[in-house]
């Protein structure tokens, strides 16, 4: 029973109140009872640890709904229109005129489309652009508002630009062929060099100018024309030129029909420039990277290899990695359009360990770094897999390592053809057996999956050492399902809905996102099977080309060889909550995160979340009648803070207005001996309220380490903070007043390097105990909390990769089994394994 003492507590009520005769209990009861409530009281006099576990499964819904948005554009629009992607600012594309239109993909966008042959098709929205690779001849930069066609030529390295609106930029560098520009008002011709080509309306056009519609053309280098049938007027460097019913037309010159070039001699080109001075190049817009591939004296570098790029964004954003291969280059690769940002890069060669750079790279705009990449023989790992309930091999189960997959997001699908390639992937033979010959000198997590059984991970492997790792286990057994349907905002049911369900891991160790998904049918209705037990982020994602939805996220606990029903968008019986948000200054507060849950919530379930709209609106539909906390972040849950609590009614509707404060507290967050930021830390924020800190709101440091808690009341607040990379102790600040209109507070807080602690819990016959709550006490009396539940996993296991060094006590309490406590003393740099068997409690009489 999860909530037993709650319950018992009930009984004991009902029980004395409703008695109408004395009840005397036997001596064995009274034992029982005694020993019970005194473990209650205990636990309640104890310094109470941070609620993150209560609090942590709501900020994870940002990897579901991210999740959701990349899902979203990897469907692309197999059942959108052009004009539905346009109005949504995404730039549509069809390769073939039968086909339909689809968004371009995250790789699309970032290094552009790749053209080799046949028809393709593009409309950039008001506010897209987009880059199309001519195959080897050169490329394509399509404004915004542009609409165009492409053809393949029928000479080698040529290609046909029919532009019906809008604007292009052409860079040609093939030494054969042509790039010819079709418009209304004649056809341009690009032999080499860089052209730009405009449709242009009347009221575009300079003074002087014939009425009408233009075509405008610049030629920043190389050669162009216009082909004039029979002959060809050539184009003058960076001038503009306009041309009009197939004829080039200036001001002064009303027409130039391109006779004079009619015998061939384009020495007599009748070509006048405009007074507009020549262009100052532009800034480039992306970046190239360039490197050499090197592997240890006597082994060989097979002739392919594959470079992937996986770009660090902010989220809603989920990157997808961009894998190039290489082959016969003798090591050396290049990407020359990479678009500006930080990116993680991963090169793959067979007979070797993945490489991976060990800090994040900064590409900015125009530049041109050259890595050099070391690639080493790596570890090998060798495994089985079984199952859970007959101990028997399972063959054909897919098992990869998280930490080398080039990847932040991995389906439990096995049979996703951009994971196929994988090194670290391997497929487990009838004997259940599995080799990974080539891990990295890392800390490992193995995930196994097999279509009937839910998800499994193993233990953690430290492989820094280059030793030859142990054998693996890793048990499989009978997942569970979500179900439901998921419906319109008029309560028709949707139909090809893509619905996702993020599985959310409650510790730090899992290094890739986890998901599974499914369409629904005409029903409206779905079903996700074989998912691993745990909490899930459940939600559909928006469908390309149909009507725009704000995705409500539910949590949902799966567990083992069980049902869950979930209903999307929710719950239609209950209270409709509608309201607004506003800042401190009254302004609405757009694009925010609303996150409620209940206070009587028991567990992690009850969170909701939606997003406000342009004017700070809200809405979350089915609403049980209860008090409910509101949080209010960005980043879909990535940093929140508590903005007071709201009072559901018992009614069809109840609409609020919410006016947050001002306050701040920002800071950094350092490595106290370096002073360098610690990336990607956790904050949690506590406020004071009835002499009692309580959780009030979340966040991450940035690359830099810098943090930020906006919209905060006045009050007393502490932040604690996690390192999510490197072994660092958690710390606390101080007491900060944050007051009523004050200015932000500025804090730095500094972690010091501390110890590794793994603790595992057995039984006095060495099985391993899930699920066992632990709690590790300071010798000062202080509960902290290192992870986001600090229970032991399916292993028994809890893996703390940072404690502060000094005296602890180690408490673990387990239904059915006398409670323990461990002393431990840790000093800086350890790594401690402590395992503690727990005694079974004796049955009542």
């Amino acid at each position: 029973m999860k909530h037993e003492p709650a319950i018992l507590e009930q009984n004991l009520v009902a029980l004395f109140t409703r008695a109408y005769v004395p009840v005397r209990a036997s001596p064995a009861f009274r034992a029982h009872l005694v020993e019970r409530l005194t473990r209650e009281l205990g636990r309640g006099r104890a310094p109470r640890p941070i609620p993150v576990s209560r609090i942590a499964a709501a900020v994870l819904l940002l990897a579901g709904v991210a999740l959701a948005v990349w899902f979203a554009a990897q469907r692309g629009s197999r059942t959108a229109s052009r004009e539905g992607l346009l109005a949504r600012g995404e730039t549509a594309v069809r390769e073939d005129a039968a086909g339909g239109w689809r968004a371009l993909s995250d790789a699309e966008r970032s290094r552009g489309i790749e053209f080799t042959a046949g028809r393709l098709e593009l409309a950039t929205a008001s506010t897209s652009e987009a880059r199309v690779w001519l195959a080897s001849a050169g490329r394509l930069d399509a404004a915004p508002s542009t609409s165009l066609a492409i053809e393949s030529g029928s000479d080698v390295g040529s290609h046909v630009l029919a532009l019906d609106a809008g604007a292009i930029s052409l860079e040609r560098y093939a030494p054969d062929g042509s790039f010819e520009i079709v418009t209304a008002h004649g056809r341009l011709v690009l032999g080499h060099g860089a052209l730009t080509v405009a449709t242009v309306t009347a009221s575009d056009l300079p003074a002087g100018f014939e009425p009408g519609p233009a075509v405008r053309a610049r030629l920043a280098s190389g050669l162009a024309w216009l082909d004039t049938s029979p002959g060809r007027t050539l184009l003058g460097l960076a001038s503009d030129v306009y041309v009009q019913r197939g004829r080039i037309v200036t001001a002064a010159h009303p027409g130039l029909d391109g006779s004079a070039l009619a015998s061939g001699e384009r020495s007599s080109a009748a070509v006048l420039p405009s007074a507009e001075s020549a262009p100052v190049d532009a800034p480039p817009k992306t970046a190239r990277l360039a490197g050499l591939v090197h592997v240890p004296d006597g082994d060989v570098l097979q002739e392919s290899f594959a470079v992937t790029l996986l770009r660090e964004v902010r989220l809603p954003d989920v990157s997808h990695p961009e894998r190039y291969p290489f082959e016969g280059t003798a090591g050396r690769f290049e990407l020359p359009a990479v678009r500006p940002g930080t990116y993680r890069v991963f090169v793959e060669a067979r007979g070797f360990a993945v490489w991976q750079v060990d800090v994040p790279l900064v590409l900015d705009a125009g530049a041109a770094p050259a890595i050099d990449v070391v690639l080493d023989r790596g570890v090998g790992v060798r495994g089985r897999v079984v199952d859970a309930d007959t101990h028997q091999p399972i063959e054909g189960a897919v098992v990869l390592s998280e930490t080398d997959s080039p990847s932040q997001i991995v389906p439990f699908a096995s049979d996703v053809d951009w994971m196929k390639p994988w090194l670290a992937l391997a497929r487990t033979g009838p004997d259940g057996r599995f080799e990974l010959p080539a891990l990295s000198a890392r800390s490992h997590v193995l995930r196994a999956t097999r279509a009937g059984f839910g998800a499994s991970w193993s233990k953690r492997l430290e492989l820094s050492d280059g030793a030859l790792a142990n054998e693996v286990e890793i048990t499989l057994a009978p997942g569970g399902t979500v179900f439901g349907h998921v419906a319109r905002s008029d309560g028709s049911p949707r139909a090809g809905a893509a619905v996702i369900a993020s599985h959310m891991p409650s510790d730090v160790t899992h290094a890739r996102m986890s998901y599974a998904s499914a369409l629904t049918d005409a029903d409206g209705a779905f079903s996700i099977v074989d998912l691993a037990p745990g909490m899930y982020v459940v939600l559909h994602a928006p469908d390309a080309g149909a009507e725009p939805i704000d995705p409500l996220v539910i949590q949902v606990r799966v567990e083992r060889g069980r049902s869950t029903e979930v209903e999307l968008p929710g719950r239609q019986r209950g209270t409709r909550l509608s309201g607004r948000v506003f800042a401190a200054d009254g302004t609405p507060l757009a694009d925010a995160d609303i996150m409620v849950q209940a206070l009587s919530a028991r567990g992690a379930n009850d969170w909701r979340a939606e997003r406000t709209h342009a004017e700070g609106d809200f809405e979350f539909p089915g609403l049980e009648p209860a008090t409910y906390q509101v949080f209010v972040g960005r980043g879909l849950g990535q940093n929140f803070v508590w903005a007071g609590n709201v009072e559901v009614p018992d009614a069809p509707t109840q609409r609020i207005e919410m006016r947050l404060d001002g306050g701040v507290i920002a800071g950094h967050v350092r490595d106290a001996e370096s002073r360098d930021g610690l990336a990607r830390t956790v904050l949690i924020l506590e406020v004071q309220r009835e002499r009692e800190w309580q959780f009030c709101g979340r966040g991450f440091a940035d690359a830099s380490g810098r943090f930020d808690f906006s919209h905060l009341r006045a009050g007393n607040y502490r932040v604690h903070a996690y390192a999510t990379a490197g072994r660092y102790g958690p710390e606390r600040t101080a007491d900060l007043w944050v007051g009523q209109g004050a200015g932000p507070r500025d804090v730095e807080i500094a972690l010091a390097p501390g110890a590794a602690l793994k603790i595992l819990v057995r039984d006095i016959g060495g099985t391993p105990l899930a699920r066992v709550q632990i709690a590790l006490q300071s010798s000062a009396g202080e509960v902290v909390q290192h992870t986001q539940d600090d229970v032991t996993d399916a292993h028994g296991e809890l893996a703390i990769p940072g404690i502060r060094p000094g005296r602890w006590t180690v408490r673990v309490e387990a239904r059915g089994f006398a409670p323990a406590a461990v002393p431990i003393e840790l000093t800086t740099g350890e790594e401690r394994a402590l395992e503690i068997s727990l005694t079974p409690l004796s049955a009542p009489k």
